[in-house]
């Protein structure tokens, strides 16, 4: 009787991942068809990492350079593409804390972090 219990808790868990695995390559491909859309006026489009913090999704957009982010933002084309991100993730979490794509996607450019470190800390050697 026990041996049902742990194969039914087993198939059980399985699906479990199985569904999971398929829902964040939905979520995956959604993104990248909307990053796709949203920034075809770019080549390339910029890069987009998805990622997860605290059971969320999480998005980052790479521009290849501070005035590509730039223009994208005076086109309105960082709020478009947040906007519509909410509109995927809108069942991710729960009513009392709900997904906020205000919080989840973030934009930058190539050599940020860089930038960052050496304002920062300018007296350190980075060679």
């Amino acid at each position: 009787m026990s041996y049902f219990v742990v194969l039914a808790l087993a198939v059980l868990l399985i699906g479990l991942i199985v569904r999971g695995t398929g829902r964040q390559q939905r979520l995956v491909g959604a993104s990248e068809e909307i990053c796709a859309r949203v920034y075809r006026s770019f080549s390339p489009v910029p890069r987009l990492d998805i990622s997860s913090a605290y059971g969320y999704p999480t998005f980052q957009v790479t521009f290849r350079s501070t005035s590509e982010l730039r223009a994208a933002a005076d086109a309105g084309l960082n709020l478009s593409f947040q906007r519509e991100i909410g509109v995927l993730c809108k069942d991710q979490g729960s009513t009392s804390d709900p997904f906020s794509a205000d919080l989840a996607v973030f934009f930058t450019y190539e050599g940020w972090l860089e930038e960052q470190v050496a304002q920062k800390y300018p007296s350190v050697d980075r060679h």
